[in-house]
């Protein structure tokens, strides 16, 4: 009966964490349309480990101007470089523009995306099995 709760207990947040994962990729493949936008700032977030930004851009597209901030959060240092004022790149959903993301997972990125949430929901069952066979072993 232990085991139920400790198989429970590791697929839950593995399927919320893949879920989560699932939703960056979707997000990745609908913004697709490469445009110019002007950094004109960061949301910051603050936690209490960690601290991560989100970019604010201005830009237009089909003679809409919008700003907005990024789907996506990031670490400072990857904007270490940016420039507010500066034009950059961005990538936005073309059905519906006001939703863009600043980079793109490339191919690999998104494989490794997946690998995490599958490793915390398989690892328990390893476990398991390890353990079952060390007792039989044993007995």
């Amino acid at each position: 009966m232990n085991f139920i709760y400790i198989i429970l207990v590791s697929l839950i947040p593995g399927l919320i964490f893949l879920g989560c994962t699932i939703n960056i990729i979707n997000i990745n493949n609908e913004c697709n349309v490469m445009i110019p936008a002007t950094l004109i700032g960061f949301e910051i977030y603050r936690g209490e480990d960690s601290t991560s930004y989100c970019p604010i851009y201005r830009y237009s597209y089909d003679s809409k101007a919008y700003q907005n901030k990024a789907r996506l959060n990031v670490k400072k240092q990857y904007y270490k470089n940016a420039i507010v004022g500066e034009t950059y790149s961005i990538f936005i959903n073309p059905t519906n523009p006001g939703m863009f993301i600043a980079n793109r997972l490339n191919e690999t990125e998104r494989k490794r995306k997946f690998i995490a949430p599958i490793i915390l929901m398989i690892l328990p069952w390893v476990l398991i099995a390890i353990i079952a066979i060390v007792f039989q072993i044993l007995l």
